[in-house]
């Protein structure tokens, strides 16, 4: 005969099982995980569009600070171009124009 060793069997251990309360459990887990990796993404998205704003306002910083210098050479160039000895010469020169003194003008006034 084969030694076998009875190992007794019980029918009814008095465990229930709860389905629905592990559903909720999980379903909540799945709701907290979800809701993070949403507020990870805003989070990344948030940043780009941070990094995004800030190089175009370097960006426009920097045509600010070049126009600005520009806008201080026409400036100078327009002081330099309207300077009456300049201008006096110019009309001699090329126009063939005298400038007479004011002494020898006569101011006609209309009726």
């Amino acid at each position: 005969m084969a030694n076998y060793v009875r190992i007794p069997v019980l029918k009814n251990r008095g465990v229930t099982v709860t389905r629905g309360k592990k559903s909720k459990k999980g379903f909540l887990q799945f709701a907290v995980i979800l809701s993070l990796f949403i507020l990870m993404l805003t989070f990344v998205w948030l940043k780009v569009e941070t990094n995004l704003t800030l190089s175009e306002i370097q960006n426009l910083e920097e045509k600010l600070h070049e126009n600005t210098i520009q806008n201080e050479k026409l400036r100078a160039e327009v002081v330099r171009l309207s300077n009456f000895s300049r201008i006096q010469k110019i009309a001699q020169m090329k126009l063939g124009l005298d400038f007479i003194p004011d002494e020898n003008i006569i101011e006609i006034q209309k009726n």
